[in-house]
């Protein structure tokens, strides 16, 4: 296997495991921050439901006048999966256009 084929699953990966471990770790403060100030957080069962209750979440804080921490790092946490899964992607198709199998 061609190193820049490992090199752009190792991103792709770690980008996932980063976005699944942010979600784990800031979906339980986000849903009692909306509980808190009377918003009724998304099933889990929905799709893309963090998603949802961390947009609602932060047009809330933005009415309130605040922005807790845990938004704050939730939000890194997401940019850098999501750029992670990216550089991934586009190693994958560079791949692509030299021919590397």
């Amino acid at each position: 296997m061609h190193p820049l084929v490992i090199i752009s699953m190792a991103f792709l990966f770690s980008g996932f495991i980063l976005g699944v471990v942010a979600s784990i770790l800031y979906n339980p403060p986000i849903q009692r921050y909306l509980e808190k100030l009377g918003v009724s957080p998304s099933c889990f069962l929905y799709s893309l439901s963090g998603l949802r209750d961390y947009l609602n979440a932060k047009k809330l804080s933005k009415q309130w006048g605040h922005k807790p921490q845990f938004l704050r790092r939730y939000e890194r946490l997401q940019v850098a999966a999501l750029s992670l899964v990216a550089v991934g992607l586009v190693l994958v198709v560079v791949g692509e256009l030299m021919g590397v199998k």
